[in-house]
C-alpha cells in the first residue's frame, strides 16, 4: 500500500474520505501529515496522521452516509465540538452535521466510510439502529473490544502487508463483509443505540436455522458469506448472530470460518500440482493469509502447504479424501434433523 504524504494542509483535508473541511495548524508541524487509504469493495478505509497541533472545522461528504473515526492516539487530548473525548470514544461524521476538532498534539486516526446502500440494507442494519447512528451526537462511546476490532481490521488492510490480498473477488467480498459486520457491532455497542427488545418467537428462530442449513447444503464447495445467510433467512445480521449463539454456541462468522477451513482443505486435497495455496484459499474468501495459516494449522495439525504437497490426487487417497470431505456435511445432516419440520417446502409442493 502506498502512503500519501502531504505538505499542503488543504490537499491533506481533501484526500480524507468522508470528510469535507479545513485544518488550521496552531503550532509548528513536528510530524508528517500522511494518509494510508484502502478501498475494500464499496467501503473506504484509511489510517491517517494529523502531524501538528491543529483545529478543524467541517462536515461529512455528501456522498457518504456515515464515516466512523477512531482515535489511535490519546483520545482525552482531543476535543470534538468543545468536549474532550473519553478513552472509549469514537466519532460519527455525517453530511449536514458540522463539527469542530482541536488537539494540542499530533493525532492518528482509523476511519471507515460506509456508503448509503449499506445503510438501506435491512439484513445488515436494523432501521432503528441506523437512524439512531445518523441522528446521534458526533462523539459517542462504545466498549473497547468493539473499537479495537474495527481499528485492527483497518490497520491490517491499510498496511499492505505480504499476508493481505484482496485481489480475488471472493476474498474482496469476505473482507468487505467482515469490516461491515465489525462496524455494525461497534455502532450497536455504542451509546447511540438503545438496547432492543427480546428476539422473535421460537418457531421463527428455528425457521432461520432451517433456511441457513438448506443454503449450506445447496452450496457445497462455494463461498458463503454472512450476508447470504441473512438474505435467505430474511433477518438482520444481529438477529442471525443471536439465533446462532442460542443454538450452536457460536455466531455465524465462527461457524462459516470452520466451514471455510474444511472446504479449503478438501480443495487442497483435490488440487493438481499447478495450483497454489493462496489461489485456492482466496477462492473461498481468505484475504488475511497469515491468520488463515494459523487457524488451519491449529485445527488440522499441519500447514496448508503440507496438505497440498502430501495429498496429490491418487487412487489410494480416495477413501481418506471422502472421509475428510464428509466432515462438515455430516454435521449439517445431523443438525438438519432437528430443524427439518421448519424447513421451507419446495416451490412445487408449496404452491
Amino acid at each position: 500500500m502506498v502512503r500519501c504524504v502531504f505538505s499542503d494542509y488543504d490537499q491533506f483535508a481533501d484526500a480524507i474520505s468522508g470528510l469535507d473541511g479545513r485544518y488550521l495548524p496552531t503550532a509548528r508541524s513536528d510530524k508528517t501529515w500522511w494518509i494510508d487509504p484502502m478501498r475494500v469493495g464499496r467501503l473506504h478505509l484509511q489510517q491517517l496522521q494529523v502531524g501538528a497541533p491543529a483545529t478543524f472545522a467541517g462536515d461529512g461528504e455528501a456522498f457518504a452516509a456515515l464515516t466512523v473515526g477512531i482515535p489511535l492516539t490519546d483520545p482525552t487530548a482531543i476535543r470534538i465540538d468543545g468536549e474532550s473525548l473519553r478513552n472509549d470514544s469514537f466519532i460519527l461524521i455525517r453530511h449536514d452535521r458540522p463539527l469542530t476538532y482541536s488537539s494540542l498534539d499530533a493525532t492518528r486516526w482509523a476511519g471507515v466510510t460506509v456508503p448509503l446502500q449499506f445503510g438501506e440494507d435491512v439484513h445488515f442494519r436494523d432501521a432503528a439502529e441506523w437512524s439512531a447512528a445518523m441522528l446521534s451526537r458526533t462523539s459517542v462511546t462504545a466498549n473497547s473490544a468493539a473499537l479495537r476490532r474495527v481499528s485492527l481490521l483497518v490497520a491490517l488492510l491499510c498496511s499492505g502487508g505480504d499476508s493481505i490480498n484482496v485481489d480475488d473477488p471472493a476474498a474482496l467480498a469476505a473482507a468487505e463483509e467482515e469490516i461491515l459486520i465489525a462496524t455494525g457491532q461497534l455502532l450497536h455497542a455504542s451509546t447511540c443505540v438503545k438496547p432492543s427488545r427480546a428476539g422473535r418467537p421460537r418457531v421463527t428462530r428455528e425457521r432461520v436455522i432451517a433456511r441457513c442449513l438448506d443454503h449450506f447444503r445447496e452450496n457445497t464447495g462455494q463461498l458463503i458469506l454472512v450476508g447470504d445467510l441473512c438474505r435467505v433467512a430474511e433477518v438482520s445480521e444481529r438477529t442471525l448472530r443471536n439465533v446462532f449463539h442460542e443454538y450452536f454456541g457460536v455466531g455465524p462468522v465462527r461457524l462459516l470460518r470452520a466451514r471455510q477451513l474444511q472446504e479449503i482443505r478438501t480443495a487442497l486435497m483435490k488440487a493438481g500440482p499447478a495450483r497454489t495455496v493462496s489461489e485456492i484459499a482466496a477462492r473461498f474468501g481468505v484475504w488475511d493469509f497469515s491468520l488463515f495459516s494459523r487457524n488451519y494449522r491449529a485445527l488440522y495439525g499441519e500447514t496448508p502447504s503440507d496438505t497440498l504437497r502430501n495429498w496429490r490426487p491418487h487412487r489410494d487417497a480416495a477413501p481418506a479424501l471422502a472421509l475428510e470431505a464428509d466432515a462438515i456435511r455430516s454435521w449439517m445432516n445431523y443438525a438438519s434433523r432437528r430443524f427439518h419440520s421448519h424447513a421451507p417446502l419446495p416451490a412445487a409442493q408449496g404452491a
